[in-house]
């Protein structure tokens, strides 16, 4: 009898050795093993608190013998003593199941329980500990958002949970969720809230994808900057699912702006003016800015624009550029800002020759220099015709009336000899 009892303890010790995992895991609470007769081997079924989410609620235990754990043993488990489900002890001895079950958030004093039936030459052996329920975690995932200053944003945001479905094979969990295999899924038919830097712009509801779209979300007050967390998601949570909040970054993109320049034309010799229309966001006219003004590349002074958009410089000189056609002879530059992207434009320049003075100037000029030298004669007395180097002018004496009479009618004087 000594001899078979020998037997079967050196059978059963072989047996332990094939069975039992070779990575030993320290124990942290105790269950209740089943002692059998000295030809069974004792078991225990460690079963820690038991964390789950509502609605997929996830049960684990760790079959072993002393102190290694034992693989490939069915594990029984129930809530409340109603059975959800078995599974099937890993190389570490692990066994792990989820499944539906209508318990809401809260603590419920040992209603998790797990059961294993006994095998051959191991004893059966469970354990019961408390079940808590919370809230299943909710991933808020707000989009990130690029804008332009003074335009509208659409905030977009998606709302997920991550479904337990396995347990990952030979893991040794640190925490009750650390060796879950989950997958993703969408929550419908939840309100979330959206933030714009801090403030409160509105709500929308979770479509069938987990997503909510809050459209046509103002900027105004907001200059263009990258906003590290200036976009917020929020949900509140209810009753199944637990709240959450994320923020994103909101960057706004300065506005494009447009400078259109007018042609300028004048004479050699004269004057021009020059103007630009500054605009943005598709044709807005854009007030109250400083633009530039260039003449053949030199600056020839600035104007600011007027609430239609229009900058002005009259009076521009063109004094020693050539009659003649200069593409992109005159141009206009807005430097930018904060808020409004720098911009310019060009246009030509197109002068004329001097006009030549006409005929009939000529003629006005000629009349008008006699008109004038006339007055001053008149003015003059003759002794200062000198001093006004103007030539004497003698002006013949009247001549003297005469008359012939016949020679007849003349006396003759004789003489005597």
């Amino acid at each position: 009898m000594t001899r078979s009892r020998g037997a079967l303890c050196l059978a059963s010790a072989l047996v332990i050795a094939f069975a039992i995992g070779s990575a030993p895991v320290a124990a942290r609470t105790s269950a209740s093993p089943a002692a059998g007769a000295s030809s069974v081997v004792a078991t225990t079924l460690e079963m820690p608190v038991q964390y789950s989410r509502v609605g997929n609620n996830c049960l684990h235990a760790w079959l072993r013998v002393e102190p290694y754990g034992l693989a490939d043993r069915t594990v029984h488990f129930a809530i409340f003593g109603v059975p959800i489900g078995s599974a099937t002890t890993d190389q570490y001895g692990y066994a792990f199941t989820c499944a539906v079950f209508p318990l809401s958030v809260g603590a419920y004093p040992g209603a998790a329980t797990a059961a294993f039936a006994g095998e051959g030459l191991f004893a059966p052996s469970s354990a019961t500990n408390d079940f808590v329920v919370v809230g299943q975690e909710t991933f808020v995932l707000p989009v990130a958002v690029g804008a332009v200053y003074l335009e509208t944003v659409t905030f977009r945001a998606r709302l997920t949970f991550d479904l337990v479905v396995g347990w990952i094979p030979f893991c040794v969990p640190t925490m009750w969720d650390s060796c879950v295999i989950a997958v993703t899924v969408p929550i419908e038919g939840r309100t979330i809230f959206f933030y714009r830097v801090g403030a409160l712009v509105g709500s929308a509801v979770t479509d069938a994808d987990g997503y909510a779209v809050l459209a046509d979300v103002s900027l105004n007050g907001l200059n263009a900057f990258q906003y590290p967390t200036g976009f917020t998601a929020a949900f509140k949570g209810d009753s199944y699912f637990a709240a959450d909040t994320r923020s994103n970054t909101l960057f706004i993109e300065p506005q494009t702006t447009s400078l259109l320049m007018t042609p300028a034309a004048g004479t050699a010799g004269g004057s021009t003016s020059l103007s630009a229309l500054l605009r943005f966001g598709g044709g807005l006219p854009l007030a109250d800015r400083l633009v530039v003004f260039y003449l053949n590349e030199m600056i020839v002074g600035t104007a600011t624009t007027g609430s239609n958009g229009v900058a002005r410089l009259d009076g521009v000189s063109l004094a020693g550029l050539d009659p003649g056609t200069y593409s992109g002879g005159v141009k206009a530059l807005f430097l930018g800002e904060l808020n409004f992207r720098p911009t310019a434009g060009a246009a030509t320049l197109t002068i004329g020759p001097a006009p030549a003075a006409s005929l009939a100037a000529n003629y006005a000029t000629a009349a008008q220099r006699d008109r004038s030298w006339l007055a001053r004669r008149s003015a003059t007395t003759e002794s200062e015709a000198g001093a006004l180097d103007v030539p004497n002018v003698v002006t013949p004496a009247k001549p003297q009336r005469t008359s012939v009479r016949p020679i007849a009618d003349v006396p003759i004087l004789a003489t005597s000899t």
